[in-house]
């Protein structure tokens, strides 16, 4: 990392911190979740990143992303092996995730602490019965489908950057529907507006398909929202 990229990471993550001094508001910043995104992605430091690390401040709650080496270099902690298994399981779903993926996904509710408890004592076993094996299956698929949606609200969000008329907001993963993905505009309340990820992201990325288009489109699903 030269001078610079380095500088623009403190500033970003300064800019989100309660405290003002680098140190310090380093503390303040927790790992939540990691993903790869194949067709990348920016860094807070600049530099284009596959491997997202999704973090948040424990005091005021704003979310950061920053690349798997960012995070190893200033806070000592490397994600690689995280998405070494990601990457595997996709390959193969009847392989196993590792503990490191497993406590993530516990701590993000996505599985419980049943299925934590299986998995951790199945997890080096070779030959799993087949009532094991459905179980283990069934875990790793919500597990990558939670992964896809994180990756979808990162595309979104992206998409949804190159609209600034828009006024601001947010794109959100809905943990108890995977195919939905939240957004929110201060233009409309910053209430949670509901769209289908995959249909809403095609729809945005129409190169014709102007701010105002997208803020119509959002009024009228706000609309209808239950009071």
């Amino acid at each position: 990392m030269n001078n610079s990229s380095m500088d623009q990471f403190y500033s970003e993550l300064v800019a989100k911190s309660e405290s003002k001094r680098f140190p310090s508001a380093l503390q303040e910043w927790e790992h939540m979740e990691t993903y790869p995104v194949e067709e990348g992605g920016t860094c807070i430091c600049g530099h284009f990143i596959i491997e997202h690390c999704a973090m948040r401040n424990i005091l005021n709650r704003n979310p950061l992303i920053v690349g798997n080496c960012c995070v190893k270099k200033f806070t000592g902690i490397s994600k690689s092996k995280h998405f070494d298994a990601i990457r595997r399981v996709r390959k193969d779903i009847t392989k196993p995730l590792n503990p490191a993926c497993l406590g993530e996904a516990l701590n993000n509710r996505i599985i419980n602490e049943g299925e934590y408890r299986f998995y951790i004592n199945t997890w080096r076993k070779r030959n799993l019965t087949d009532g094991e094996k459905e179980w283990r299956i069934s875990i790793n698929e919500r597990i990558l489908k939670a992964k896809e949606q994180r990756v979808l609200q990162t595309r979104i969000g992206i998409v949804m950057s190159l609209f600034p008329d828009l006024g601001g907001g947010g794109v959100c993963c809905n943990k108890h529907c995977f195919e939905q993905i939240d957004i929110k505009l201060k233009r409309l309340g910053n209430v949670r507006i509901p769209v289908n990820g995959k249909k809403f992201y095609d729809w945005i990325r129409n190169p014709d398909r102007t701010p105002q288009d997208v803020l119509q489109m959002l009024r009228r699903k706000s609309d209808r929202l239950p009071s």
